[in-house]
This record gives structure tokens, C-alpha cells and sequence, in this order.
């Protein structure tokens, strides 16, 4: 009865090292989205200014425009 637990103590150590792993490879992959996600944010908003901008247009007219619309 004694070596059932053994291997029972033996595999619990095992599946709590697994899910301790599991949990850190989950939270990095989570940080680097987040930093992927804080870069988008931060300059999508200005790619898009300066494309508008060399078509010849301006942030201005594209308020005006969805201010009419609505």
C-alpha cells in the first residue's frame, strides 16, 4: 500500500510541475501580446494620420465628414 502512494505523491509532483510550467509559458506569451498590442495602439492611430495626410487630406475633414453624417 505504501508504494501506492509513493507513485500517487510522485505523480501529483509531476502534474503540479507541469501545470506551474503551463502557467508561466501562458503568461509570457500574454505580456508579449499586451506589448504587441500597447505598439499597435500607439502608432496604428499615426500610420493612418500620415497616410491621410500624403493622400492630401486632413484629420479635420475626416471629423467634419462623420459629424455630417450623423
Amino acid at each position: 500500500m505504501n508504494n501506492f502512494k509513493e507513485l500517487e505523491q510522485e505523480q501529483t509532483d509531476k502534474f503540479e510541475n507541469n501545470i506551474n510550467s503551463i502557467k508561466t509559458k501562458i503568461d509570457s506569451n500574454l505580456g508579449t501580446l499586451g506589448v504587441f498590442t500597447q505598439v499597435i495602439d500607439v502608432y496604428f492611430s499615426k500610420v493612418i494620420n500620415y497616410v491621410v495626410s500624403l493622400s492630401g487630406g486632413s484629420e479635420e475633414k475626416l471629423l467634419n465628414r462623420s459629424n455630417n453624417k450623423k
